[in-house]
């Protein structure tokens, strides 16, 4: 399974937070946790890993190097025989850090 389990769809976020999921599929190759704006495709990879995740936290994220706005995590999993699964998609909004 893809699946990011936190942030949820529509969650507000800001500054350093979790993302929890899971990257757990027979023939597992790799994964990784991307970021674009929505108003671009221009994903950018915040993580990677080769290590099978189950629930767990993916990466400790400081969402303060991005503007504030509304954007889409995507979690992509890649088997060892290079096929790609469909991904898994939350959209969130990123607030301004605190001051």
């Amino acid at each position: 399974e893809a699946e990011i389990t936190s942030p949820q769809p529509g969650d507000r976020v800001s500054g350093a937070i979790p993302i929890l999921g899971s990257a757990n599929v027979e023939n597992f190759g790799f994964y990784k946790l991307e970021i674009a704006s929505i108003q671009s495709v221009n994903w950018r990879t915040i993580q990677a890993g080769r290590e099978i995740k189950n629930n767990e936290v993916l990466i400790e994220w400081d969402t303060s190097t991005l503007q504030a706005g509304d954007y889409i995590l995507r979690l992509v999993v890649t088997l060892s025989d290079e096929t790609i699964l469909p991904d898994c998609r939350v959209p969130i909004t990123i607030l301004p850090p605190e001051e």
